[in-house]
């Protein structure tokens, strides 16, 4: 049944996922479906940009939805927001788009494009400007990984 969807599907969804995200749906789609560098960067890319609108939109009134149905919830909510302003707030509000962007570029585990996102629903950042900081932040990706990529190649 796998077999019957085509790979580009699969890549775009797989970078859509997060963890995986761009970081290792390129490698993947160069190397396992054998795309060419272009088209496999492209559909992580697109791929990576499609949860975000949904995350930046809906993350929010559904926090709101499970925190007045359990006290348990409520409560982490509550905690999980303090503590980030606590801890990042000041970082945050000097450095807001640039830390962004650059968060949202490193290809580490804990950062890229959901990251990014859960960081501007907690901050309450605007979601057009949002979206197109984290979009960002996932360009600088793109060719962080590439980088990466060839580099470790050159090595083998």
């Amino acid at each position: 049944m796998l077999s019957s969807i085509p790979k580009e599907v699969i890549l775009f969804f797989m970078s859509a996922l997060p963890v995986w995200e761009l970081r290792g749906s390129i490698p993947f789609g160069v190397e396992v479906f054998h795309f060419d560098v272009l088209k496999a960067s492209l559909i992580s890319y697109v791929g990576n940009l499609a949860p975000l609108p949904f995350i930046l939109m809906f993350l929010e009134p559904v926090k709101v939805f499970l925190s007045r149905r359990s006290r348990s919830l409520a409560r982490f909510f509550d905690w999980l927001y303090a503590y980030a302003h606590r801890r990042h707030s000041k970082r945050f509000e000097i450095l807001a788009e640039l830390a962004l962007v650059l968060f949202v570029a490193l290809p580490l585990p804990g950062t890229g494009g959901w990251s990014g996102a859960l960081v501007c629903v907690v901050f309450g950042y605007p979601k057009l400007r949002s979206f197109m900081l984290i979009a960002a932040g996932l360009t600088l990706q793109v060719f962080i990984v590439l980088a990466l990529y060839f580099a470790a190649g050159t090595l083998l």
